[in-house]
């Protein structure tokens, strides 16, 4: 059930879904701003939408923390520079599984992190 508002009155009264909503005011034409009423399909999109930015996000971060890791150990000649590759080699491929990152970018990534090593 859409809203739709009266310039006269701030009540809302209730009309067919398929109709806009009118606002109270007047646009730079001074006409009526309508605005499209968003379907239930299309807010849920949008929340699934902003919480796989989020995941991707955090996963991003995750990634970011663990190459700063690599290259401390790489800088400071330690043997856990391997181990910490291996999680990033893992890292990546999860994450080119999500689609948070493109296959080619993965494999630039991992092929210049074995450079530094050697």
């Amino acid at each position: 059930m859409a809203l739709f508002f009266d310039n006269n009155s701030p009540v809302a009264y209730s009309c067919p879904p398929h109709e806009v909503k009118t606002m109270a005011g007047k646009t730079d034409k001074g006409e009526k701003a309508k605005v499209r009423v968003k379907r239930p399909t299309a807010q849920k999109r949008m929340l699934q939408s902003e919480k796989r930015a989020m995941e991707n996000r955090a996963f991003r971060s995750q990634v970011r923390t663990v190459l700063r890791e690599f290259d401390e150990a790489v800088e400071s000649k330690k043997d856990d520079a391997t181990a910490t590759l291996r999680r990033i080699y893992s890292l990546l491929d999860k994450g080119v599984k999500k689609g948070v990152f493109k296959l080619n970018t993965a494999s630039r990534t991992k092929s210049r992190l074995v450079a530094k090593l050697t």
